[in-house]
C-alpha cells in the first residue's frame, strides 16, 4: 500500500482515518530513505534517538489479495532533514498512542505533525538501497 500523506487524509484515507478501528500503530526502531544520486543511492536510516521502539501513525484495512495491508501516515520532512527526503512519517509521541488508536478524526488530526529532528539519529551507510545481498549484520534492520 501507499503511504498515506496528511493532506489526504479526509479525502482519499477519509474511509480508515475517519474511523477509529482503522488507525493502527506501526513499531519501528529505525526507518530507512534512499540518499544520493538516482542509479547510487545508499541507505539512510532514522531512528529515535532516547527509544529503542518508536511507533508510527498508520492505518488498515483487510484486502482479499493480501490480507490485513497498512499504510504509513506521511508529512513534510523537517528543514533540517529535506536534503534526505522530502517527506518523513508520523512518529507518534507514547503519550499519544492512546488517542491515536480511540480519538475522534478532529483530534487524531491534531497529531499529525512533524517530529522533532534533533530527537532523530540519522546514520548515513554505504549500503546500495537496491542490493541483491543482505544488508551487513551491523546495520539496522526492520523488524
Amino acid at each position: 500500500m501507499n503511504n498515506a500523506r496528511d493532506d489526504k487524509l479526509m479525502t482519499f484515507w477519509r474511509t480508515w482515518f475517519t474511523n477509529p478501528a482503522q488507525r493502527c500503530l506501526i513499531p519501528i526502531t529505525a526507518f530507512a530513505e534512499a540518499e544520493g544520486e538516482k542509479g547510487r543511492m545508499t541507505r539512510t536510516w532514522l531512528s529515535v534517538t532516547d527509544q529503542p521502539l518508536a511507533a508510527c501513525a498508520g492505518l488498515w484495512r483487510p484486502t482479499d489479495e493480501w490480507g490485513d495491508c497498512y499504510t504509513m501516515v506521511m508529512v513534510d520532512a523537517t528543514e533540517e532533514l529535506f536534503d534526505i527526503h522530502d517527506r518523513m512519517p508520523v512518529i507518534l509521541h507514547a503519550a499519544d498512542h492512546d488517542a491515536w488508536l480511540h480519538a475522534p478524526s478532529e483530534e487524531a488530526m491534531k497529531l499529525v505533525a512533524k517530529y522533532p529532528a534533533e530527537r532523530l539519529a540519522v546514520a548515513r551507510t554505504d549500503i546500495p538501497w537496491f542490493s541483491r545481498k543482505p544488508p551487513a549484520a551491523e546495520a539496522p534492520t526492520l523488524l
